[in-house]
């Protein structure tokens, strides 16, 4: 998510990427095909904050050093994105996630220098070797990640591409 907070002005909005619904109709099917809708809802920051430290979530609010034009438009394409019309968008765990949409949201206020910047280095690391990671703890996942992920899963990642996970994006 994105935290957007102006106390002077009133203003405690967080943009969350990370929605979806069990109740989304076909919500099976979807999850078995990998065609998953998620979708951004601004929310109250300090509401959200709240729930995911009840639920014992690790949060990190992480302050950015942007100019203020840059404050101004990503708001302003915060609040564009947020609208009914453009909140949607299809599920992939790789290139098309809660972080990534995070990442690609502070990529267009920067001018593209993000990209420019993460794509310079390469890591040692792939999307099959963070996914293993991720979940060496259950078993289960772990043995179908295996399986369906092929050989373009063993390339190795650019700190951009790596950016599909939050603590990635985080310290990047």
């Amino acid at each position: 998510a994105i935290l957007l907070r102006d106390t002077t002005r009133g203003i405690d909005v967080a943009y969350n990427y990370g929605m979806f619904s069990f109740d989304e109709p076909g919500f099976v099917g979807r999850l078995m095909r990998g065609r998953m809708l998620y979708w951004m809802a601004p929310l109250n920051g300090t509401l959200m904050l709240r729930q995911y430290e009840l639920r014992n979530r690790e949060v990190v609010a992480q302050e950015l050093a942007l100019a203020p034009g840059q404050k101004y438009e990503l708001a302003r394409f915060l609040e564009w994105n947020a609208q009914p019309e453009n909140a949607q968008y299809l599920y992939d765990p790789f290139r098309d996630n809660c972080s990534t949409r995070v990442r690609d949201a502070l990529n267009r206020v920067l001018g593209g220098q993000l990209r420019r910047h993460l794509e310079a280095d390469t890591t040692d690391q792939t999307f099959r070797s963070h996914s293993l990671r991720l979940l060496a703890n259950d078993p289960a996942p772990h043995a179908g990640l295996m399986l369906a992920l092929g050989q373009p899963t063993d390339i190795p990642l650019t700190e951009w591409d790596a950016a599909f996970i939050p603590m990635e994006l985080r310290d990047a």
